[in-house]
């Protein structure tokens, strides 16, 4: 899988991220763009090991986005889990988050 910006997702990635929906499948718990989005950015700005880079280099940039996308998404919030408005609505952001997230990249100079 190739994205609009380029960035390749294998297979067994895409695979990992196959239960987010609905909160952690269907947990409510976490919002699954949000965890996907997050995974995005970590590629951009995560480590493979302790000694590349400290924590405090890294979580800045999911906190901020976190916050964001708090923000961004309020409006998701009034409707009763897994009625038709929350689905609808859920979808809405999904889109609209997908683009949001790119921008927020691309504003950190990720995306060239």
């Amino acid at each position: 899988f190739r994205t609009e910006g380029g960035l390749k997702i294998d297979d067994n990635t895409m695979r990992m991220v196959t239960a987010f929906g609905g909160g952690m499948g269907h947990a409510r718990a976490v919002c699954g763009a949000l965890v996907g989005s997050v995974m995005i950015i970590s590629y951009f700005v995560g480590r493979t090991s302790p000694q590349e880079k400290p924590l405090p280099e890294v979580y800045p940039y999911s906190k901020e986005y976190h916050d964001l996308f708090v923000k961004e998404c309020k409006d998701l919030m009034p409707y009763e889990f897994n009625t038709r408005e929350h689905l609808i609505n859920c979808l809405k952001l999904v889109n609209r988050m997908g683009k949001f997230l790119a921008e927020y990249l691309e504003s950190k100079g990720f995306l060239k």
